[in-house]
């Protein structure tokens, strides 16, 4: 049972990523929307747009550098990963990538793996390509395009799909 949110707050689904390379593992720790529509999303499309030609490096920066469109409180940019030194405790969702080299255009998949935990379980990981994380991602996005038509009393939500080119499978 969860508790009670009397000021009515937004809640969190936090998520981690791990990024490991040769003898490195990185760990990445985000706070909000790391459900596979949006975290998922996001990850994959920032590695199909930079490890291919630029490698696991461009890929990790590009992530680092990646902030929310409102300023914090005080006013400084509020960057959606933060790095950390391991798995959290309270994390729902988690997505590990296994790339061959560092430097630029090597930043090859070796194996990616994405991992579930339900509320009050324990985290589950499953291999898969990146077209089975794609249709996961698809297939969460449908649900929540859905969900806001429903809401917003319109026919269709515009959450967009997310497809992997074939040079990346290959």
């Amino acid at each position: 049972r969860l508790a009670p949110n009397p000021k009515r707050l937004p809640m969190s689904t936090r998520s981690n990523i791990i990024i490991k390379c040769g003898e490195t593992t990185l760990h990445l720790y985000r706070h909000w929307d790391g459900y596979p529509a949006e975290t998922g999303a996001h990850l994959l499309e920032t590695f199909l747009d930079t490890s291919k030609s630029l490698g696991a490096n461009a890929f990790v920066r590009a992530l680092l550098a990646d902030c929310e469109d409102e300023p914090g409180p005080n006013g400084n940019p509020r960057y959606r990963y933060e790095v950390t030194s391991g798995l959290h405790g309270d994390i729902e969702h988690a997505y590990s990538f296994t790339l061959q080299e560092w430097g630029s255009g090597a930043g090859s998949l070796i194996e990616f793996r994405y991992g579930r935990r339900p509320i009050g379980g324990e985290l589950t990981w499953q291999e898969m390509p990146l077209e089975s994380f794609a249709e996961l991602v698809n297939s969460d996005r449908r649900a929540i395009n859905l969900n806001i038509a429903r809401l917003r009393h319109i026919e269709e939500a515009a959450y967009p799909m997310i497809s992997v080119p074939k040079e990346v499978t290959s």
